[in-house]
């Protein structure tokens, strides 16, 4: 059994400074109390038990995964994190060894158990090490710290960092792709201002204007660029918060997506077909976000398969059980990969890798907004398809979107 001692040390090696530290002066208050009670052998035993239990609770809340070793290599302690991690429920008095299923912590472990000295270590996970979390990579932080009490535990203290090291990559990808993408069109423009500045290429109106013509198209593409860079940085910072909520019809925010896009629509001959179970369906979000998101989507098909007459379908139904809100943008166009389709909400993907001066392509963010912008909403958004006959984007809003008809409303007021 852990006793008082072994838990102040373990306190002060859980979870950083500030757990242990609070447990600490936990320790330190329930010990004053116990000072008073010494003449009582009862009342002092109950209330060690009482302290021990309250540390018990306290190690069992936290997020930090905890694993208490004996000498015998037999597991003592666990939180609940621990439990998770090692999906089990029963691990008192069992050894470690049958509990734990990854390598590289066991190996850990054995290093620290043998020389008695403390182990820390960042250990990236592979597809093919990782026996939780459905497979996904992870990145750990493992702590292996002996106790200096008479048992001789060790404490395995296990911190899962993957969300915060996946940030920090996609702000460090982040940078470098802006980077690119906004020195690409910038270093075009300076070039053929600097060709301009020569009087007899401005004499040659048919050139200049050429040249002007080009850079016309790589200015607006910048600003496209910053624009949409500025809308994912302001979905992610605030998410729902930055919503600016109204009512108003989805068929309506359709209609004015397809106004905004008729000439391009008209200039690839596309058809657009809107199906609504619901015509007068209304919904209280951002109009703002959904008229990026249809636009966005609308546009990537017709943009994306320049060679194809391309028939687009807007369908519209409610879920009869959950009364969910599905929402599918479907085309006829070429598709997508199967191995591009998991990547193709990341900012500046693009499942065609080829980047042409004179032909100007998306800026690789128009997904990425999509996907913040439904998730903002409390929505999903999945992507099926197959290559050369259809490829279709579908969001699922929460029914608590949906509000009674806008007109309606009017009439009866």
């Amino acid at each position: 059994m852990i006793t008082t001692a072994s838990i102040i040390s373990i306190a002060l090696l859980f979870g950083g400074i500030g757990i242990g530290f609070a447990l600490a002066y936990l320790l330190l208050r329930k010990n004053s109390k116990l000072s008073s009670a010494l003449i009582d052998k009862t009342s002092l035993a109950e209330r060690v038990q009482e302290l021990e239990f309250d540390h018990q609770l306290l190690l069992m809340a936290q997020d930090t995964i905890l694993i208490v070793l004996n000498e015998q290599s037999q597991i003592t302690l666990v939180n609940n994190a621990a439990k998770d991690f090692l999906n089990r429920q029963k691990l008192i008095h069992k050894d470690y060894h049958d509990c734990i299923k990854i390598p590289e912590i066991v190996t850990l472990i054995e290093q620290s158990l043998g020389t008695r000295q403390p182990i820390q270590s960042q250990l990236h996970l592979t597809l093919d090490s990782t026996s939780y979390h459905s497979g996904e990579e992870r990145y750990l932080i493992v702590k292996i710290t002996p106790i200096e009490d008479e048992a001789h535990h060790t404490s395995v203290i296990i911190q899962d960092v993957t969300e915060a090291e996946r940030n920090d990559q996609i702000r460090k990808d982040f940078v470098a792709n802006a980077s690119h993408e906004l020195r690409t069109p910038l270093a075009i423009i300076n070039g053929y201002v600097e060709t301009l500045q020569d009087p007899e290429v401005l004499k040659d109106q048919e050139t200049s204007q050429y040249f002007l013509g080009i850079m016309n198209k790589h200015g607006l593409r910048l600003s496209r660029i910053i624009e949409e860079m500025l809308i994912i940085t302001k979905l992610e910072s605030g998410g729902k918060s930055t919503l600016n909520l109204e009512p108003f019809r989805i068929r309506d925010c359709i209609d004015e997506c397809l106004s905004h896009l008729d000439p391009l629509i008209k200039e690839k001959h596309s058809e657009v077909i809107i199906e609504m179970d619901e015509p007068h369906l209304s919904i209280e979000a951002d109009r703002f976000y959904w008229s990026q998101i249809l636009f966005n989507l609308v546009e990537n098909a017709i943009k994306q398969n320049p060679e194809r007459l391309i028939r687009i379908k807007f369908h519209c139904h409610i879920l009869p059980e959950s009364k969910e809100i599905v929402l599918s943008i479907s085309d006829n166009g070429i598709g997508i990969p199967s191995t591009d389709l998991p990547f193709i909400f990341r900012r500046f993907y693009r499942v065609s890798k080829s980047h042409s001066q004179q032909k100007i392509k998306g800026t690789g963010l128009g997904l990425s907004i999509v996907k913040r912008a439904v998730e903002a909403h409390g929505g999903t958004i999945e992507c099926d398809s197959i290559q050369n006959e259809e490829t279709s984007f579908s969001i699922t809003l929460p029914a608590t979107m949906r509000i009674p008809d806008i007109e309606d409303d009017e009439h009866t007021s």
